[in-house]
């Protein structure tokens, strides 16, 4: 029999709100199931439209699966964003977010105008600036992963309740 467990999702996002004041460089923070269910979320400035989120989930969970790593930094091509991608537990994902370049509105982008790339063999240490932000990044991502994984440890299964 397939597990069933509850999560609370406003404690979820309670948590992702306070993370945002980690860091200055932090635009958004998402816990979504690995088939692209958003679970919860936290933006800086202004909340995108769900079909934004869900798009922006769906393609944060396909980047994952395609790249097979335990965490991978992804970079939205037409927007250079970086995001920093995790499994916080069985199916679940956590991804933390950097600015958009200033100009740029990366939720009036087509699900075909966001490509982006998954970050491999590239070369973040020539603009050092771009390696700070990475690692602000991956570093709060870390933070922020342990303590999910803490909460979610004490989810409530369905007999608990």
């Amino acid at each position: 029999m397939t597990q069933v467990s509850l999560v609370d999702s406003g404690r979820l996002s309670a948590l992702l709100r306070e993370a945002l004041g980690w860091n200055d460089e932090i635009s958004s923070i998402t816990v979504s199931a690995q088939n692209g269910s958003i679970l919860a979320y936290s933006f800086r400035h202004n909340t995108p439209s769900v079909k934004a989120m869900r798009t922006r989930s769906t393609t944060v969970a396909t980047a994952y699966a395609i790249a097979g790593q335990d965490s991978l930094v992804f970079e939205a091509q037409r927007t250079g964003a970086l995001t920093v991608i995790s499994s916080v537990a069985d199916q679940i994902l956590l991804a933390v977010t950097g600015p958009e370049p200033q100009g740029v509105d990366p939720y009036e982008k087509t699900v075909h105008e966001a490509d982006s790339t998954v970050d491999g063999d590239t070369t973040d240490e020539e603009d050092p600036k771009i390696a700070r932000l990475r690692t602000e990044l991956e570093t709060v991502n870390q933070e922020l992963a342990s303590i999910i994984r803490e909460e979610l440890s004490e989810m409530k299964w369905p007999e608990d309740i």
